[in-house]
């Protein structure tokens, strides 16, 4: 989206800036579910990434909250879109 769109806005307040991004919570990256297991493979060996663990999110609730649900069934997260969520394990923080 980023490479087509003709402006890219961030918004977000100092509570959301942190150093060591991926880290501390796996990051969320919502993805098609067609594909989605070749996906997962694809996104785990991006050069920038790491490798990293990319596992998809399961379970009716979203994660990375304290008492959030975590695999509580078979079933992958949907996202309001119709889209699941692959969470991003990190071995080491993401850089500029």
């Amino acid at each position: 989206v980023r490479d087509a769109a003709a402006t890219w806005v961030v918004v977000c307040d100092s509570g959301k800036v942190c150093k060591d991004v991926g880290l501390a919570f796996p990051v969320p990256v919502e993805i098609a579910p067609a594909f989605h297991q070749r996906t997962l493979r694809r996104l785990a060996y991006l050069p920038y990434l790491g490798p990293c663990d990319a596992r998809l999110r399961l379970g009716s609730g979203p994660a990375g909250r304290p008492g959030a649900p975590v695999n509580e069934g078979a079933n992958p997260f949907v996202t309001d879109n119709g889209n699941y969520v692959a969470d991003l394990h990190l071995r080491k923080p993401l850089s500029d």
